[in-house]
């Protein structure tokens, strides 16, 4: 069951239309009220030839209910599950929906929130700086050999050069570190989805080539826990545990795709 929104399409349609042509053994032509369009001769037998053609194109707009979509591109999964005491709360993969009240002040059973490395170490930032520095060097001794003539002229585009190579040497140690970055993603990726109960299988390029089949499996799963938990008068901790810990896996397999896209994406702009 997914979450659906009006969407409006327009095409254009054809319109037909037909011409009949009439003519006499004779090849003498008639237009299309059966007289002969050359004066004097007698009619003979007629014959007739309907032809089809279009004339031109309608424009018709009509509107469809289509899948809204996550960010990730998956359809989102509406349900509905029920609250202790009967009232109805809207549960879906993008929303958590109520839960079923636990016993009396226990304190919260929620998780502390730990945030990875990678939202709070930049991995890049030193030989990013390097190249940042030697961007703005390499800029400022082009600008200079504008003015210059002669050996002072050779000498700033040895300058220059100089400063290239150290820019090619600077990204390659850029790509390097990327390279052992996305092996860990990839890693990470793989224990995330095993972790799911998926297995991700991967093209020659690198990108996850089963991606549709496995969210859709996994987003299926979820709906059905839901389903499952609505047919009760009451949602028990057991069943709200069991579709919370097929979110967080969701959830942890979403976040592990979008490390291992964005250190791919890197390796992309370098190369």
């Amino acid at each position: 069951m997914f979450e659906t929104e009006p969407q409006t399409y327009t095409e254009q349609v054809p319109i037909n239309e037909s011409i009949e042509d009439m003519w006499t053994e004779d090849g003498v032509p008639f237009d299309h009220d059966g007289d002969a369009n050359t004066p004097n001769i007698t009619p003979q037998k007629i014959h007739r030839k309907t032809t089809n053609f279009v004339s031109g194109y309608d424009t018709v707009t009509y509107e469809k209910q289509v899948p809204i979509l996550s960010a990730d591109g998956t359809p989102k999964v509406k349900s509905l599950i029920k609250k202790s005491g009967g009232k109805m709360n809207n549960k879906s993969s993008s929303n958590s929906g109520g839960k079923s009240s636990g016993g009396g002040g226990g304190g919260s059973s929620k998780k502390a929130d730990k945030k990875k490395k990678k939202d709070v170490v930049d991995r890049y930032k030193e030989v990013t700086d390097s190249i940042d520095d030697n961007t703005k060097a390499m800029t400022r001794a082009s600008k200079a050999a504008d003015g210059l003539y002669g050996v002072a002229r050779i000498k700033n585009m040895k300058k220059v050069n100089d400063l290239l190579k150290n820019e090619v040497d600077l990204l390659g140690k850029k790509r390097k570190e990327a390279l052992g970055y996305l092996a860990e993603d990839k890693q990470a990726l793989n224990d995330a989805a095993s972790k799911a109960g998926v297995t991700l299988e991967f093209d020659a390029d690198g990108d996850i080539s089963n991606y549709t089949n496995v969210m859709t499996g996994l987003y299926n799963q979820l709906d059905a826990e839901i389903e499952k938990a609505n047919a009760d008068s009451n949602v028990t901790e057991e069943e709200q545990k069991k579709i919370d810990e097929i979110q967080e896996k969701i959830d942890n397999l979403k976040d592990a795709m979008a490390d291992y896209e964005e250190t791919k994406s890197t390796l992309f702009e370098i190369d």
